[in-house]
């Protein structure tokens, strides 16, 4: 089965299904009728994962963490690094591209 950024098709299209019913259920309409918007939301958020390696983490900040890798959203990105939103733990950083899975 196909994965993007660990998460293959079935995930993502679960997770749009249920905000699709979030959606319906909040602002009234058909669930059909959020459908697609809330595809292209998911989409974009798994897109914009990234893996993060934890001895870096613990290298730039005091924080222990005994996973191998921890998720992390793209926020900004240059030629060289990628500036990350580190989901565990809430904190912003700058990493270098050639670490990141």
């Amino acid at each position: 089965m196909k994965e993007y950024n660990g998460y293959t098709m079935r995930k993502i299209m679960k997770c749009a299904w249920k905000l699709a019913r979030r959606g319906a259920k909040k602002f009234g309409g058909s669930v059909k009728e959020y459908f697609s918007e809330s595809l292209k939301t998911v989409w974009a958020l798994v897109k914009k994962m990234v893996y993060v390696p934890t001895w870096f983490i613990n290298k730039k900040l005091i924080v222990r963490s005994y996973t191998k890798m921890e998720r992390a959203i793209k926020e900004r990105e240059t030629e060289k690094a990628v500036y990350v939103k580190i989901l565990s733990i809430e904190e912003f950083m700058w990493v270098p591209k050639s670490i990141l899975l």
